[in-house]
């Protein structure tokens, strides 16, 4: 699909650009581009294995913003044995009780409201896990009414039909969530946090080298040129390293830069030759112009949607 959004008013029209970055010494270590429509966090775990085989090292934790918290990312990672540190989004309405504003004993099936009364009593609820998942049955706890109507906050809380008590519906990953949610809480997730300052700075760099605008047809084409200002953004890290310390930023670093380069040609050359081949085969044996619906050319514009 090649329209998507930035945000609820902003459009675009081409693709998505995600990327992978070692936040300690700022090499890109994996590229991929996505349809305009996809979420933020497709394929996210795709990139942390391409970034284990590009660098031979095994990742141990992931940092990333707010697209990559729901669920479903949350316990493919969980599955990997790879720590995610993602702020999980509070929801609601401003100026409203969100569902992070309650807290959630799952150790003791109860839930208790802002204004301190607590729900014991919940019956089952089929919700869907993920977009396209499957239905899983999930507790919902519902407020008595009478205890709702008689509190202060009633109308920061129920905003459902008028004489309703409040409901909260567990997530079928709440006790990830709830994992997240208190680890936002320390130290140590904010200087995690700080770390993604690396990535963004990977970001503009690539904009400066030109990929908001794409200069080929197609996704497989987008990704050639990803690469290759990927490939650049990296190889001049390693020269201003070298120009600022008088010195190599070591051997680990140097070999891995020269390594993603030849992975890049040796691996994801030949198979856009091969791509452009088939490309040619399909015009020449195309059917003549009339004879089927032709599909409309257009320009592709690029957009690094991703925070990876």
């Amino acid at each position: 699909m090649r329209h998507g959004r930035r945000s609820a008013s902003g459009k675009f029209t081409g693709h998505k650009g995600a990327i992978a970055v070692d936040t300690g010494s700022g090499v890109i270590t994996a590229a991929d581009v996505l349809a305009g429509n996809a979420s933020d966090n497709t394929d996210a775990l795709a990139l942390v294995e391409e970034t284990s085989r590009n660098t031979g090292c095994e990742v141990e934790k992931v940092i990333g913003d707010c697209a990559y918290g729901d669920g479903a990312t949350r316990r493919e990672f969980k599955k990997r044995g790879c720590e995610l540190v993602v702020k999980v989004p509070r929801g609601g309405r401003r100026g409203y009780f969100a569902k992070g504003d309650f807290k959630i004993d799952l150790e003791h099936d109860c839930v208790t409201c802002p204004a301190g009364q607590t729900m014991r009593k919940w019956k089952l609820k089929k919700v869907r896990r993920g977009v396209r998942g499957e239905c899983v049955a999930v507790k919902q706890f519902v407020f008595a009414a009478e205890q709702c109507r008689g509190c202060v906050h009633y109308r920061q809380c129920a905003s459902g039909k008028r004489g309703k008590g409040r409901s909260v519906t567990l997530h079928p990953e709440e006790e990830l969530l709830q994992e997240a949610r208190a680890y936002q809480e320390t130290a140590a997730f904010r200087e995690d946090t700080k770390l993604r300052q690396t990535v963004e700075h990977r970001l503009a760099r690539l904009v400066q080298l030109g990929i908001r605008q794409a200069r080929y047809f197609g996704r497989v084409k987008t990704k050639w040129q990803l690469l290759l200002a990927a490939a650049v953004a990296n190889l001049v890290l390693v020269a201003a390293w070298e120009l600022a310390t008088g010195t190599s930023p070591g051997l680990g670093t140097s070999s891995f830069s020269l390594l993603l380069q030849l992975t890049f040609f040796l691996l994801f050359v030949p198979s856009l030759i091969s791509e452009v081949k088939r490309q040619q085969d399909l015009v020449l044996t195309a059917p003549a112009r009339g004879s089927v619906p032709q599909t409309p050319g257009f320009r592709l514009g690029f957009w690094s949607g991703l925070r990876t």
